[in-house]
């Protein structure tokens, strides 16, 4: 899998998740939410490379650290900085860009492209640094039948899914069937890698040939010959909200979640505070564990683990994750076994 899962902030704390995802030719980088001081670990650099950020929904211990975020990108040049989220992310976020004096604005570079998620459309509207941000000059709804986003190297969809009295957006990523050429076929054939390869992997004429040192390959015999196609990696993200075992909707949920190689999950309470959990609208260890093993995932990364708890009891969750689900980890800079 080339998505590298990294989850930002401490135990007991305010956590993200920064998602790296490597083409060869590219890195995209993904943040799910943007908690205080979650932005703390990474440099400057990394913070101004993030391609779009996902929130789940607006509490203050996923939106707190934005500031930082947007102090770093308000007048990015080089591409535009795009924002997703649940019904209400554009007012939120909007009302955070004009929390400031913009008087030094003019001329200055800065695209904000807000997307505002709901069961069936995502509605999108563009704000410019140089016009301080006071009007949208861009707003379209369209319908979402099937992916959310779609980038070459990587596709999310979305979920709403129930936290009390408001929604929070899960987000799935699922990375495209890549082909890959086996280097020891290439050696049989006695061939050297080349500009060729991609011009093979982007051919449509299957009754064609490509050039390799003068002399004429068809492409379907190079392509039966060297290329292996891989599934790509995938994850999701979810977090601050309720499921009901057996309940249809944790039938769809796992459903939706089915073969994800990596679950990033919450996991605010232990087994023992079940109905302190249903009272807030969150997840326990046990719980999340028994989601991930109906849902046939690879592993299950559990954060956001509340701060009612000490090292022990965080160390006893994650026991009762594996009870259920033996793939149950916490982040490793966590240092809790």
């Amino acid at each position: 899998m080339s998505i590298h899962i990294e989850v930002l902030g401490e135990p007991g704390a305010d956590n993200a998740t920064l998602a790296q995802i490597e083409s060869g030719s590219s890195v995209k980088r993904l943040l799910f939410d943007c908690g205080s001081r979650c932005l703390d670990s990474l440099g400057v650099s990394a913070i101004q490379s993030i391609d779009h950020l996902f929130f789940s929904h607006f509490h203050m211990d996923h939106v707190c650290g934005f500031d930082s975020f947007f102090r770093l990108n308000y007048n990015r040049s080089e591409k535009p900085v795009y924002i997703w989220g649940p019904p209400g992310t554009i007012d939120v976020i909007h009302h955070r860009l004009l929390g400031v004096t913009w008087n030094l604005h003019f001329d200055q570079p800065g695209e904000w492209v807000l997307n505002e998620i709901s069961e069936s459309t995502v509605r999108t509207v563009r704000f410019y640094t140089r016009d301080a941000f006071e009007e949208a000059a861009f707003e379209e709804v369209k319908s979402i039948s099937g992916a959310l986003l779609e980038d070459p190297d990587f596709s999310i969809s979305a979920k709403l899914l129930d936290h009390g009295s408001i929604p929070s957006v899960a987000y799935r990523i699922d990375e495209p069937v890549r082909e890959n050429v086996d280097p020891a076929k290439l050696s049989d054939l006695g061939l050297v890698p080349g500009p060729w390869i991609r011009e093979l992997k982007e051919s449509t004429d299957e009754s064609g040939t490509i050039l390799i040192d003068g002399k004429p390959w068809e492409v379907t015999e190079l392509r039966s010959q060297l290329l292996t196609q891989n599934d790509g990696g995938s994850a999701a993200y979810l977090t601050d909200f309720i499921l009901t075992p057996g309940s249809p909707e944790w039938k769809l949920i796992a459903a939706w979640l089915e073969g994800v190689d990596v679950l990033i999950c919450e996991a605010q309470f232990c087994d023992a505070d079940l109905e302190l959990a249903e009272k807030h609208s969150h997840m326990t260890a046990g719980r999340v564990a028994l989601l991930a093993k109906d849902s046939g995932v690879g592993e299950l990364l559990l954060q956001h683990v509340s701060r009612r708890y000490d090292a022990e009891g965080w160390a006893g969750m994650l026991g009762e994750g594996k009870a259920v689900f033996e793939k149950t980890i916490f982040p490793p800079h966590w240092e809790i076994d």
